[in-house]
């Protein structure tokens, strides 16, 4: 069984990295800490992205095989 985390977690858990940002006043993050989530953030951002290219793609091949 795999580890990956499919796309909707991956929006949960960036959806968790900004919150921590965005209380960053109530809860403050070291320099470490706030690194480390910002990069976290960075490549689920990145993964996201290529999962929702790759679906594009899949919705316009579809798309145009249904208009032959």
């Amino acid at each position: 069984m795999s580890n990956e985390k499919n796309f909707e977690e991956k929006l949960l858990r960036l959806d968790e990295i900004l919150s921590k940002f965005d209380n960053i006043a109530d809860m403050p993050l070291s320099l470490d800490d706030a690194l480390s989530l910002y990069d976290e953030g960075m490549q689920l951002i990145q993964d996201c992205t290529v999962t929702l290219e790759n679906a594009q793609k899949r919705i316009k091949e579809r798309s145009s095989f249904d208009e032959e």
